[in-house]
């Protein structure tokens, strides 16, 4: 088709459901299972857009793009929803570039949560670095041509064998 993508039925309707999807989760933020400092739970919300959406690789960018930014329009919401019982939390997604099977909505509940997961992300526990930091996060927002509310903070890391596959964190100030 000389590199042109085929139009998409039903890609408003499409739309519509996965904001539902999220309008409905937006309520409160979740009550965890223990209130100690030392509690690692954490409550998350998978995106798999490869199955809410089959054909989700052909779509356009931009297409995409509105896609992502709903996730991250629900992060900033969440985190607004934060009181002082809740100034704990971390609340952030999580997308993974270039290829982006799915997307995350984390809420860790502790600081000692938040070292568990950057200890898996990173793999400090079988002393293997996977990935290095992005130092300049605006990478994120000039590639991929999104908005990312001010009172959010982003960070990247990158695939440390290749460069390859990026991760991108998007939330709360003290993620």
């Amino acid at each position: 088709m000389h590199g042109k993508k085929k139009k998409i039925r039903g890609l408003r309707r499409r739309f519509r459901t996965f904001n539902k999807y999220i309008l409905e989760r937006e309520g409160v933020l979740p009550i965890p299972k223990d209130t100690s400092d030392n509690y690692i739970g954490y409550q998350s919300y998978e995106l798999l857009f490869e199955r809410i959406f089959p054909g989700f690789s052909s779509y356009r960018q931009k297409v995409k793009n509105s896609f992502f930014q709903s996730v991250i329009d629900f992060v900033g919401y969440l985190n607004s929803l934060k009181t002082g019982n809740e100034k704990e939390y971390r609340i952030f997604c999580s997308f993974l570039f270039p290829d982006l099977p799915y997307a995350q909505v984390i809420i860790i509940y502790t600081k000692t949560g938040m070292e568990s997961y950057y200890d898996g992300l990173l793999g400090r526990k079988t002393n293997e670095h996977r990935f290095n930091p992005i130092f300049n996060t605006n990478h994120f927002s000039e590639n991929y041509s999104l908005t990312v509310p001010k009172e959010l903070k982003v960070i990247g890391y990158e695939d440390a064998d290749d460069g390859d596959i990026e991760v991108w964190l998007i939330g709360s100030p003290n993620i």
